[in-house]
C-alpha cells in the first residue's frame, strides 16, 4: 500500500550475502546498487540501477575535480502502477528535468504571510509558495501541517501518523473509501502522506488538466475526514504490521537506525518511531483522531505550495477551501527534545536470532542548516561517507579494501528509508538531528572491529581534517552533485518548503551548500567536522544475533581482526593493528539488550 508515515515496505532483493554470513531479512535489497566487487547483481532492479559517483582516482573523478560533467543520475523512479486502495505519489509523467538553478529562481510567494510564532527557526505561513513551470505536463501540490510524531500524546504513540494515514487511506464525511478511490481513479493520481517528527506533508502530482478536481478532492480529505470505525481498524492493522513485521523482521538496518534515535533521545517525543508503538496504536480511538486533528490541523499551521503548470485561479480556489479548516492561531510545538546521552558511550543491542550485525552509530548534532559550520561539516561528511557512493573513506576501508559489507555511509541529518533512496527526501526538517554513521550488515564476529574502524576514521577526520589532496575533488563534487537532489519539480517544491521552515528565505539550503562548497576555507571545513563529529557522547545501536557476545566485547574493550577469505596486502594488516588499538569500552550499565519481539512494543 502507499506509504504514509515513516518507512516503506521491503522490496525483493537479489540473492547472495557477503563473507558467507547468514541470510537475514531486509538485506538483499541493494544487490544491484552496492554489491561487493566481483559479484553480479540479479533481478530486475539491476536494469535500473542508480549510478554512483565515481571512485576516487578514476578518470571520471578527475573530470569532477576539473569541473567536467559526470554521470551521477537521480534515482530511478519505480514505474509500478498503483493498485486499487494504495495511495502513492500522484501518477503521471515526472517533473521536467530542467536547470534547477533557473527553476528555483522562479519560486515566488503568493498570498499573505501570517506571523505565527517561529520556533527553532521554523516559519509558520498561511500563504502558498509558487514554483511555476509553464510547459510542465503536471501540477504538484504539497500541503504541510506543523506537527508530527514528536507531538504524539503519551500512551498514544503513533497518533500523528495514524491521523495522516486515515486522511489519505480512509473516506471523507461525504464519501466512503471505495467511493473516494473511484473519484481519484480518472485523474491518474492518488495523494500521499509523509509524517516526520515535526511536519506532516500531503502531496499529490496530477496531470495539469485535472489539477482543480484533484485539489478539490485533497481539500475534502483534509477538511472533512470521515474517521470511520471500519477504516480505523483497517489502517490500524496496517500500521501494526509495519512495526511487527516490516520494521522488526523485514529491515534490520532501518531497525538499527530507529533504535539509535530511541537511545539518543530516550524519554522524548523523538524516542519512538514515527509510525508509533504497538501499545500506542492499539490504544488509539476515534475520539483521539478527532482531537488531534482539531488541535493541530489549523489553517494558520499550514505551509503549502504549488509547482508545475499551475492553472489560473487554483491558488484562490485552494485558499478558500483550506480556510474551512479550524481557525485560531497555530499551536506551538513542544520544546525541542534534549539528548539523553551522557558523556561516554552507550549501546542498545536488539537481539534477533540468526541475524548478522546491522549497526548505526551517532551523536547529537549541535549545528543547523544556514550556519557556515554546518556546511563545513557537510563537506567533511561527504568525504567520510557520501550516501550510495564509492568515494567515501568508510566505503574504501571497510568494503573496498576488506570486503566486510555492502557499503558504509555518514549523515548530518535524518535520512528515512536510506536503503530505498539515492537522495534524502524533503520534509525531514527537525530541531534535533544526529551525526550518524551507517555500517551496513556484516557478520557478528566482525562488528566490534568495524566499529573501531569507523571511530578511528572519525577521530582522524576530527584531528586532521579532510586530506588536502582530496578537498578539491569533494568541493567540486558537492558544488555539482547537489543539483540532483532537485531533479524533479516535486523535489524542488519540497526543498523550497524546507527552506521556509528553516527560515532560509534569501538563499536556500542546497544553493547555499553548492556555493559554500567552493568558498569555505580548509580550516572552516575542519572546524565544522570537529563541531559535528567529536565522539564525546556516543550512541551505538545494533541488531545482532549474538547480543551477549557483542555486549561482552564492548564491556571488555575487545575486538578481533577479521578472518579474510582472500590474501590482503601487508598495508591492510598493518592498518588493522592500528584500528584495533582504538579504545572502545562501554560500561555494562550503559549496555541494554532488548529482544526484537519487545522493541517498540510500548
Amino acid at each position: 500500500m502507499g506509504r504514509s508515515g515513516a518507512g516503506s515496505p521491503a522490496v525483493p532483493r537479489a540473492r547472495g550475502r557477503p563473507l558467507g554470513g547468514r541470510r537475514r531479512a531486509g538485506r538483499r535489497r541493494d544487490r544491484g546498487r552496492d554489491a561487493p566487487p566481483g559479484r553480479r547483481a540479479a533481478g530486475r532492479r539491476t536494469a535500473r540501477r542508480r549510478a554512483q559517483p565515481p571512485a576516487r582516482g578514476s578518470a571520471a573523478a578527475a573530470r569532477i575535480a576539473g569541473g567536467g560533467r559526470h554521470d551521477a543520475r537521480p534515482a530511478a523512479r519505480a514505474g509500478r502502477r498503483p493498485r486499487r486502495g494504495q495511495p502513492v505519489l500522484g501518477a503521471g509523467p515526472l517533473g521536467r528535468r530542467g536547470d534547477a538553478r533557473t527553476l528555483r529562481g522562479n519560486a515566488v510567494r503568493s498570498g499573505r504571510t501570517d506571523g505565527g510564532a517561529a520556533r527553532g527557526g521554523a516559519v509558520i505561513t498561511g500563504g502558498p509558495l509558487l514554483l511555476p513551470v509553464p510547459d510542465e505536463p503536471t501540477v504538484c501540490l504539497e500541503i504541510r501541517v506543523r506537527t508530527g510524531s514528536s507531538e504524539d500524546p503519551e500512551g498514544r504513540e503513533g497518533l500523528a501518523c495514524l491521523v495522516a494515514r486515515m486522511i489519505v487511506e480512509g473516506g471523507t464525511a461525504r464519501r466512503s473509501w471505495p467511493e473516494l478511490l473511484d473519484a481519484w481513479y480518472p485523474l491518474g493520481a492518488l495523494p500521499e502522506a509523509r509524517v516526520d517528527r515535526e511536519w506532516t506533508a500531503f502531496r499529490v502530482r496530477v496531470p495539469r488538466e485535472h489539477a482543480e478536481t484533484a485539489a478539490d478532492l485533497l481539500c475534502e480529505m483534509l477538511v472533512e475526514p470521515g474517521f470511520r470505525t471500519d477504516d480505523l481498524e483497517r489502517v490500524r492493522l496496517a500500521a501494526l504490521a509495519d512495526i511487527r513485521h516490516r520494521l522488526r523482521f523485514g529491515d534490520d538496518e532501518e531497525l538499527a537506525k530507529a533504535a539509535l534515535w530511541s537511545l539518543v533521545y530516550a524519554g522524548s517525543g523523538y524516542a519512538h518511531p514515527v509510525g508509533g508503538t504497538v501499545a500506542g496504536l492499539e490504544a488509539i480511538g476515534r475520539a483521539d483522531l478527532q482531537a488531534f486533528r482539531e488541535r493541530w490541523y489549523r489553517f494558520r499551521a499550514l505551509s503549502w505550495g504549488l509547482a508545475g503548470a499551475v492553472p489560473p485561479g487554483l491558488v484562490s480556489r485552494l485558499e478558500r477551501r483550506l480556510a474551512d479548516l479550524p481557525g485560531g492561531p497555530a499551536i506551538a510545538l513542544s520544546p525541542a527534545p534534549a539528548p539523553a546521552l551522557r558523556p561516554g558511550a552507550a549501546a542498545l543491542l536488539v537481539a534477533k536470532p540468526e541475524a548478522d550485525a546491522s549497526i548505526s552509530v551517532g551523536r547529537p548534532l549541535g549545528l543547523r542548516r544556514g550556519e557556515r559550520a554546518f556546511y563545513g561539516a557537510a563537506i567533511a561528511t561527504s568525504w567520510l561517507g557520501e550516501h550510495r557512493s564509492s568515494v567515501g573513506r568508510l566505503f574504501h576501508v571497510l568494503r573496498e579494501q576488506r570486503g566486510l559489507n555492502y557499503g558504509d555511509y555518514a549523515y548530518l541529518e535524518a535520512f528515512p528509508d536510506a536503503g530505498l533512496r539515492q537522495f534524502p527526501p524533503p520534509g525531514v526538517v527537525r530541531r534535533g538531528q544526529l551525526f550518524e554513521v551507517w555500517i551496513r550488515t556484516l557478520p557478528d564476529e566482525a562488528a566490534p572491529f568495524a566499529l573501531r574502524v569507523a571511530l578511528a576514521e572519525i577521530d582522524r577526520l576530527v584531528a586532521e581534517g579532510v586530506p588536502a589532496g582530496d578537498l578539491p575533488m569533494f568541493r567540486s563534487f558537492n558544488a555539482r552533485y547537489r543539483f540532483h537532489h532537485e531533479a524533479a519539480t516535486a523535489d524542488r517544491l519540497g526543498h523550497a518548503l524546507d527552506d521556509l521552515a528553516c527560515g532560509l528565505r534569501s538563499e536556500g539550503h542546497l544553493p547555499r551548500l553548492r556555493r559554500l562548497a567552493t568558498e569555505l576555507t580548509d580550516d572552516e571545513i575542519a572546524a565544522g567536522a570537529a563541531a559535528a563529529m567529536t565522539p564525546d557522547r556516543l550512541g551505538i545501536a545494533m541488531v545482532t544475533g549474538a547480543p551477549e557476545r557483542i555486549a561482552l566485547a564492548l564491556e571488555r574493550g575487545e575486538a578481533e581482526p577479521p578472518a579474510y577469505r582472500t590474501p590482503k596486502p601487508a598495508a591492510v594488516h598493518e592498518a588493522d593493528r592500528r584500528y584495533l588499538a582504538r579504545e572502545l569500552v562501554v560500561p555494562r550499565g550503559n549496555i541494554a539488550v532488548v529482544p526484537v519481539e519487545e522493541i517498540f512494543e510500548r
